[in-house]
């Protein structure tokens, strides 16, 4: 699985970063035939790649010629009630490779 991961990231990035960042916060990666379910502790994440899943396996489809389609879900354990902020923050960091400057 991943070397299919790594090949997925890197035709995704080249077409969307913002994409490519959400399909790399998945916890896990499971393909049955042409199925891929993808786990995200995130609804933020799990979101985002839920939205683009369409465009996502398009790219796949024209880019490495797999027929795949993809399928989110959100593990939450009990004590989390929700996503913080700082998740969020981090991944738009992650997208756009900045630094996070706090004001005064």
């Amino acid at each position: 699985m991943g070397e299919m991961k790594e090949k997925i990231l890197k035709v995704v990035r080249n077409n969307s970063m913002s994409t490519a960042a959400g399909l790399d916060k998945a916890e896990t990666w499971i393909q049955d035939k042409e199925k891929l379910t993808l786990s995200f502790n995130s609804p933020f994440a799990s979101t985002l790649v839920e939205k683009e899943s369409q465009s996502i396996e398009k790219i796949i489809r024209e880019e490495l010629g797999w027929k795949i389609k993809f399928y989110t879900a959100v593990k939450r354990a009990e004590s989390e009630k929700s996503e913080t902020v700082e998740e969020q923050v981090e991944l738009v960091r992650s997208v756009f490779r900045g630094t996070i400057i706090k004001g005064e």
